[in-house]
């Protein structure tokens, strides 16, 4: 096994397993008192926005029957991954409403929203995303609204969904409303990486997947083509994501945003999203701040990550004798799974005891969701060494 940026403390040092280790883990020096790995970039994710995100709870009623009704464990049955059942979904949904004006305005419910397609009625960009979001939480994932437009266009743009993909540890965009995400060289983009593609002029190698439909249907003013709406450049559409903007909640069915008479003017009556202060806004050195909003150029805040574990370690008397401690950062969390040197994996409590044996010992941790949806595995190698822990033991004889 590789060594990665070992940190020795005598008689015992740790690094993070050469396999896979999570992307979400550096750690600081151990103490013999309070031996200890730190997350540095956990650190970060504790002060980082998701502190503040709403997540919706995953015993709120309306999850469990969208799932049901409309059968979503049958329309992603054929992925052979996460990601795929992302891209079914997002087909399932740009094939089921009819792109167009909802008049009048419906709350944020995807409940009504599919029962009001029976009656007929049409929805836009934001209702493509938020029925796609919703559905990804009833399937026990996370999605975020993220609401983008050109440089020149104020805050009438487009909305797209991000949902959190545990396989490439990272946000990812789906547009619903053209059934449709970016490729870079193969590699799913999220909003920030499409945003940063754009101010580049880089558009090597960049796709749409699949193409996206000629009429535009779905955006913001429905029926009229993409070419009359947008700039091209590179790849078309790509200037779209010039601003970025997170709606930091997804507890539309918990707290709904209401019915309003006109979506697009920016007046009282207007939907919060298009002027609420309840989102994050993107900037950077070509992006300028949003006046009246919290704006980021942090990297980490804007793409917090999720679904992760963080650990630590206390020491105890006897020296191999350690606490593990374990923090979730995932929405919803229900169980610690944990898998000792090689063993089963088991559940275990935030805290509980673990005896080192000679050498090294690797403990991997994962967090499991209510819908039993596991996160990332993050590995870590403890390394004992049984005579220096006898000459501690001499040396802290006030060690308790």
């Amino acid at each position: 096994m590789v060594e990665k940026e070992k940190t020795s403390v005598n008689y015992l040092s740790a690094y993070l397993s050469d396999h896979k280790p999570s992307k979400h883990w550096a750690y600081g020096v151990l103490y013999p008192r309070s031996a200890r790995i730190v997350g540095l970039e956990g650190e970060d994710a504790i002060k980082s926005p998701q502190a503040t995100f709403s997540y919706e709870r995953y015993d709120t009623p309306a999850l469990a029957q969208l799932r049901e009704r409309y059968d979503l464990d049958g329309v992603v049955s054929g992925a052979g991954s996460q990601f795929e059942e992302f891209v079914l979904l997002n087909e399932w949904v740009y094939n089921k409403i009819p792109g167009g004006e909802p008049e009048p305005y419906v709350p944020w419910d995807s409940l009504s929203i599919l029962e009001d397609i029976e009656r007929g009625k049409k929805f836009f960009c934001v209702h493509y995303a938020l029925v796609f979001i919703q559905c990804a939480l009833a399937l026990g994932y996370q999605g975020r609204m993220v609401q983008i437009w050109e440089e020149e266009k104020g805050l009438s743009g487009h909305s797209v969904a991000e949902v959190w993909s545990d396989e490439l540890n990272k946000w990812i965009a789906f547009d619903p409303s053209g059934n449709f995400h970016y490729e870079k060289n193969g590699v799913p983009l999220g909003t920030l990486e499409i945003h940063k593609v754009w101010l580049s002029g880089d558009f090597e190698g960049l796709k749409e997947v699949p193409k996206m439909p000629p009429d535009g249907r779905g955006l913001s003013h429905a029926g009229k083509p993409y070419s009359e709406l947008f700039k091209d450049g590179g790849p078309k559409h790509t200037g779209m994501y010039f601003h970025l903007r997170i709606i930091m909640r997804n507890d539309w069915f918990s707290r709904s945003w209401g019915e309003v008479s006109d979506p697009q003017g920016l007046n009282p009556e207007v939907p919060p999203y298009l002027h609420s202060r309840d989102t994050l806004h993107w900037t950077d050195d070509r992006t300028p701040l949003l006046a009246n909003h919290q704006n980021t150029s942090v990297e980490r805040e804007f793409n917090w990550p999720i679904n992760f574990v963080r650990l630590w370690f206390d020491m105890k008397r006897p020296l191999r004798l350690i606490d593990v401690h374990m923090t979730s950062y995932m929405p919803n969390h229900r169980d610690f799974m944990v898998r000792l040197n090689g063993a089963e994996w088991q559940k275990k409590p935030e805290h509980f005891e673990w005896e080192l044996k000679d050498g090294d010992n690797k403990i991997e941790v994962k967090p499991v969701n209510h819908w039993g949806r596991e996160g990332t595995t993050t590995e870590v190698v403890l390394h004992f060494d049984k005579e220096e822990a006898e000459g501690e033991r001499r040396s802290y004889s006030g060690i308790r």
